[in-house]
């Protein structure tokens, strides 16, 4: 086993899953050298970005962690990813790659079972990089501790994104993004039934939106959700209520349940600043109190690190409607 690689680890993904490998990342460093590219910057590369990737993920990287979803392999980027980690992988006994699950997509026809390691449904994420590290090791990665210098601007630098995080946050300028972001949430639900609608017409689901809320309904299950901020010159307190209903509902929106409506239990979100300075929905289990005004069930995740783009918050809402 040679030594002599550039990155002990390097992470494939695809855009929508940047925040999570950032955030493995910073669980495996500054122990293991990582590879994170910002997805968002690859249209600029051309193709000596394409010639610069061939390189890490054939040559210098130790370890290639597939973070896999439906669509991996699919997209320009990662189908050339995965053509140089899986030509690599059969030169060296598939043991330079492992492959972290993030939905119950099949995984590809060339990897084997045994090589699903970790999957986001079963493992918290600092499950997954203790996983990731062993394999890391097991491939000849030694962890190592970053000086007092270098742990002292790390944290320097940790302290000054957060610093512009909180002020964005705090800005008069976050709640109109915010606002955007949550009418592309809304954008987003209402685009995904229409396409599901427009492949099959007999499928029963209604769809409704205001300004602040919308709905999805099915006779037996239903979805709403609803935007809540309490001052309209902050985001104090500003949170997005998610109820899951048992029955059909009237859409949009909370309050707006038809005769017989059977409420489940709901789930509270706040607006925040991702890693890469992008909106995001965090859980929060203080959003939506224990008491709520109608007496009913709310829902504090087990993950207290769960976040979710827009897109993924549509896709999640959508597949809670169709699951059996």
């Amino acid at each position: 086993m040679t030594n002599d690689f550039r990155y002990d680890v390097a992470l494939s993904f695809l855009s929508k899953d940047l925040d999570l490998a950032k955030n493995l990342a910073s669980r495996l460093e500054p122990g293991l050298s990582v590879f994170v590219y910002d997805r968002h910057k690859e249209d600029l590369l051309g193709s000596d970005g394409m010639e610069r990737f061939s390189v890490v993920f054939a040559q210098e990287a130790r370890l290639s962690v597939i973070l896999f979803r439906e669509g991996w392999g699919h997209t320009p980027w990662t189908a050339f990813e995965e053509t140089h980690i899986k030509s690599r992988a059969l030169l060296n006994r598939m043991t330079s790659f492992m492959l972290v699950a993030l939905d119950s997509a099949p995984h590809p026809a060339w990897v084997p079972a045994s090589h699903l390691y970790a999957s986001i449904e079963t493992e918290s994420r600092d499950e997954i990089a203790a996983i990731i590290r062993a394999r890391a090791r097991e491939q000849g990665a030694v962890s190592r501790k970053d000086s007092a210098a270098e742990f002292a601007l790390r944290q320097k630098r940790a302290q000054d994104a957060a610093r512009r995080r909180d002020d964005r946050f705090q800005s008069s300028a976050a709640i109109q993004e915010v606002r955007a972001e949550v009418e592309r949430l809304f954008a987003d639900i209402a685009r995904t039934l229409d396409e599901i609608r427009a492949s099959d017409s007999t499928i029963d689901v209604d769809y409704g939106k205001s300004s602040s809320e919308c709905g999805i309904a099915r006779p037996d299950r239903s979805v709403s959700l609803a935007w809540q901020q309490p001052s309209a010159n902050s985001l104090r307190g500003a949170h997005l209520r998610v109820n899951y209903w048992k029955s059909r509902i009237r859409v949009p929106g909370r309050g707006q349940s038809a005769a017989g409506s059977l409420w489940d239990y709901a789930v509270g979100y706040v607006p925040h600043l991702s890693d890469s300075d992008e909106w995001v929905w965090r859980h929060d289990p203080n959003a939506v109190p224990d008491d709520d005004d109608d007496g009913l069930l709310v829902i504090n995740l087990s993950h207290s690190d769960e976040i979710y783009s827009s897109h993924e918050m549509a896709e999640n809402v959508v597949r809670h409607v169709f699951s059996e």
